[in-house]
């Protein structure tokens, strides 16, 4: 036994074998080209999900829902609608800091 390496099972030393069979450059055992084909490359792609309803979430900016409030700001940070500028800057000035990151947020995304 080679004192270099240390003593382990049959299934692990065949592994070792193995790979002291082969050459540190050689890169062929890396190649896996007849292995790469997946089902999963075959699926078509998604669509994209629409994206929130700009006329819903206006009303949202003035919902007495916090909560909602929020919501709608931050789907103001996806949709551009210069409609949704006043009632964003009122956000600004809500007790909630996370409105308020989010209503910034949106103002910078918005004309």
């Amino acid at each position: 036994m080679d004192k270099c390496r240390p003593s382990i099972g049959s299934a692990a030393s065949e592994s070792v074998k193995l790979a002291i069979m082969h050459a540190p450059d050689d890169i062929d055992i890396l190649d896996f080209t007849d292995e790469a084909e997946s089902p999963l490359d075959h699926l078509d792609p998604v669509p994209p999900e629409p994206g929130p309803d700009p006329e819903k979430m206006l009303s949202l900016l003035q919902s007495e829902i916090p909560n909602e409030r929020t919501i709608a700001s931050r789907a103001f940070a996806e949709i551009q609608d210069a409609r949704a500028v006043p009632a964003l800057i009122q956000l600004l000035s809500e007790i909630c800091p996370l409105m308020r990151v989010s209503a910034a947020y949106a103002l910078g995304r918005n004309p």
